[in-house]
């Protein structure tokens, strides 16, 4: 059955607007990842949380909840990625182009900076502990339980975890929709996937001697990367008007759970247990009601469409890894700057030194490395010429 006989006509879906077949490119997706990127930038750049000035603490308070800019980006991923493999054709070409498409994407920036942390190693003199880091880091293991990379490191690479988690979720999911025959059912199996992550969070943080070792585990923060896939299903198919009507009351019910989640653990910070089963899905939840907006024609989807968003949204992945890997950079620079390691003067040189160096690396990145990759994509195209993988 197509979009255009499960969908009815009055009712158009991102897909019905993009034509039968083909992968939509909304600009306001790229705001969206925007957006999720500086809500990263500010948990690591922001300050402020202890400030004597209630407006500096109140943001800095706000800004402990930045890390729900990786849920934003997972489910972003998911989306995107199930919406591209949902025209895809059932064949081993397609799923060497979906594969290909993805290491021209992602191998060139990150293995940059692996690079990077080796090359770091060897001048503090500690090759050996270098090689341990990276070896993790190239087999993209950094987030399995006892791999994951703590204490001293050659540079700060703690974050990308994250890519880790993104990459596992593009190896299985191809391999699990294969074995579904229908959109519907791909739905099913992603809101499946989704309850088999909250249900994994309750046990192991009510069983597990060590549940932060799972922290970052597929297994763990997978419920995210399920939710943006269930949307790609929903976009497709009859349901999606009512996803539509109902998105800004999920959205801000969800939001409310967070926010007493929130004042339960006495921080925004995925840290107590309350915040794992039940803050997480909360945000998650909230974000995805987020993205229906989005797609949904009005306000949302007009702010995200501002070019400054988008172009933020366009350097997002460098913007994203290189942020953090700069840390020790940018507080020598602030130091140097505010004569301290501390006060207000300090963190506000902190942050516009990062804001700057952080574009330009990123920007530089983008065009002189990143783009030259991609404009190898053209070698391997995503639109199908024979029938989708699902209908």
């Amino acid at each position: 059955m197509t979009v255009a006989e499960t969908v009815p006509p009055t009712t158009p879906t991102p897909v019905d607007r993009a034509g039968a077949g083909k992968t939509p490119h909304l600009p306001a997706l790229d705001g969206l990842r925007g957006f999720a990127v500086l809500l990263v930038f500010f948990y690591h750049y922001g300050g402020g949380a202890q400030s004597h000035q209630p407006l500096l603490r109140a943001v800095g308070l706000a800004n402990k909840a930045g890390w729900t800019g990786v849920t934003l980006f997972f489910i972003l991923s998911g989306f995107l990625i199930t919406g591209i493999l949902c025209q895809s054709p059932r064949h081993g070409n397609s799923l060497r182009t979906f594969y290909m498409r993805r290491v021209l994407r992602i191998f060139p920036l990150y293995y940059f900076v692996v690079f990077l942390v080796l090359a770091a190693a060897a001048y503090q003199g500690a090759l050996r502990s270098g090689v341990s880091t990276v070896l993790t880091l190239a087999t993209f293991t950094q987030n399995f339980p006892y791999f994951q990379v703590h204490g001293k490191v050659p540079a700060p690479i703690f974050h990308l975890w994250s890519i880790a988690t993104e990459e596992q979720f593009y190896l299985l999911w191809p391999a699990l929709l294969y074995q579904v025959r229908s959109r519907r059912s791909g739905l099913r199996l992603a809101l499946g996937l989704a309850v088999v992550s909250f249900v994994a969070r309750l046990l192991l943080w009510r069983y597990a001697a060590a549940p932060e070792l799972y922290a970052q585990t597929l297994l763990v923060r997978g419920g995210e990367l399920a939710a943006g896939a269930a949307l790609a299903f929903a976009a497709r198919s009859a349901v999606w008007p009512a996803v539509q009507r109902a998105a800004p009351w999920v959205g801000a019910l969800a939001a409310a759970l967070f926010a007493f989640t929130s004042g339960r653990a006495h921080s925004p910070q995925l840290e107590a247990p309350i915040q794992w089963v039940w803050g997480l899905p909360a945000v998650t939840t909230a974000f995805a009601a987020l993205l229906v907006m989005t797609l949904t024609p009005g306000l949302l989807q007009r702010v995200f469409s501002l070019r400054p968003l988008r172009f933020l949204g366009r350097i997002s992945y460098g913007v994203y890894v290189y942020h953090f890997f700069l840390l020790h950079n940018v507080n020598q620079a602030a130091a140097g700057v505010a004569h301290s390691r501390q006060g207000t003067a300090y963190e506000a040189d902190r942050l516009l030194i990062a804001i700057a160096v952080t574009l330009l690396v990123s920007t530089l990145s983008f065009y002189l490395l990143e783009r030259p990759f991609l404009r190898l994509k053209r070698f391997y195209p995503a639109q199908a010429e024979t029938g989708p993988l699902l209908n």
